[in-house]
């Protein structure tokens, strides 16, 4: 009997950024011989006003949990290995503690994307997480502490890693690794899907503040011949989603403190170039050529003044000129996905906890 692996998806399901792991991922960990389950919360729930969660689907997804532990036919196996997309999940406290209870083998595998160990530094500027401002001290230590509950806690690059380390690691972290993002179903479904494009323009950020949407709504004013699309506000499923990347030129990010810059990767899976500002990671993963200043984010409000035509002149040369630049994307793409999004590293993990 093959070994079962649970996905515990992110709480809002059915919106973008989490649904790789549930439409994508299963299918590729059963061809690797493993019998998988994802659980899953409520259905398309849209998140709470300024957060990226939704409490009443967080319910629902710690009841089918709890559903799972206490059922007969659906009992889960004692050796049962367990996937959190998001390590910050509280799912997996309730999951350790029957663990421990119940005297079971289950293994728990936790993805590090954003958290407080990413953003520690700028906390003080109210610049990420700023709904916790002066709380950040609980926050840190609640990541710490699950740290120490995950067999293995992976970490998608050196970057992320880095901070991870400098203020997360308490010593009682267990198996802290470098580990690729498992979508390399993504990769191959995104072959032979770029259609023919429009002069469209999509933001795959989230509008964080009044200061980033000025940045995007500033030049759907200055160019009223394209068309701006906000990504973030269609809630569209991820199929209409890759839909709407495919018909897209250019892909915008005002993300300036991204831990894994994945949706830009993915953007540029379906043929668009990105307009990104030049954080530390962004840089990493794909140079310099597609970058603006990350200060025009940034307070005050003259830097933006000071660079805008920098970006409004990029802008222009990405639409002038978009074939010339994919050349340069599609390249990119490939280096990127072999570093970072191949789902080679997780299946490697899979078989080290098998034989372990």
């Amino acid at each position: 009997m093959s070994r079962r692996v649970y996905i515990v998806d992110n709480d809002v399901t059915g919106a973008r950024y989490n649904t790789q792991w549930s439409d994508f991922v299963p299918e590729e960990v059963k061809s690797w011989g493993y019998d998988c389950v994802v659980i899953q919360g409520l259905q398309n729930a849209i998140p709470n006003k300024g957060f990226f969660n939704n409490f009443r689907s967080e319910a629902i997804l710690a009841n089918n949990v709890a559903f799972l532990l206490s059922g007969n036919e659906t009992r889960i196996p004692e050796d049962a290995i367990f996937i959190f997309p998001n390590a910050r999940n509280p799912l997996v406290l309730l999951l350790s503690e029957m663990n421990y209870l119940n005297n079971t083998n289950y293994k728990f595998i936790g993805f590090w994307d954003e958290g407080m160990y990413y953003t520690y530094l700028n906390f003080k500027s109210n610049f990420y997480y700023g709904k916790y401002k002066g709380r950040y001290d609980w926050s840190l230590k609640y990541e710490k502490f699950l740290s120490s509950v995950y067999d293995y806690n992976l970490i998608n690059n050196e970057h992320q890693l880095e901070h991870f380390k400098r203020h997360l690691y308490n010593g009682k972290s267990n198996n802290v690794r470098l580990c690729s993002n498992p979508f390399t179903s993504i990769y191959e479904y995104s072959k032979g899907k770029v259609h023919e494009k429009s002069d469209l323009i999509v933001n795959i950020a989230r509008t964080a503040s009044e200061h980033d949407k000025y940045l995007f709504y500033n030049l759907r004013k200055l160019f009223p011949e394209y068309e701006f699309i906000l990504a973030y506000e269609k809630r569209h499923s991820i199929i209409e989603h890759y839909r709407l990347l495919s018909k897209a030129k250019i892909v915008m990010s005002h993300s300036a403190k991204e831990a894994n810059p994945f949706p830009i990767w993915e953007s540029m899976l379906f043929g668009c170039i990105p307009l990104i500002p030049d954080t530390k990671i962004n840089k990493m993963m794909f140079g310099m050529e597609f970058t603006f200043p990350r200060k025009i984010l940034v307070p005050p409000f003259l830097n933006y003044i000071k660079n805008r035509n920098l970006i409004f002149d990029k802008f222009k040369g990405y639409m002038n000129m978009y074939e010339d630049y994919l050349e340069n994307v599609n390249v990119i793409k490939d280096v990127v996905y072999e570093k970072y999004f191949t789902s080679e590293g997780l299946k490697n993990i899979l078989n080290e906890v098998c034989n372990d």
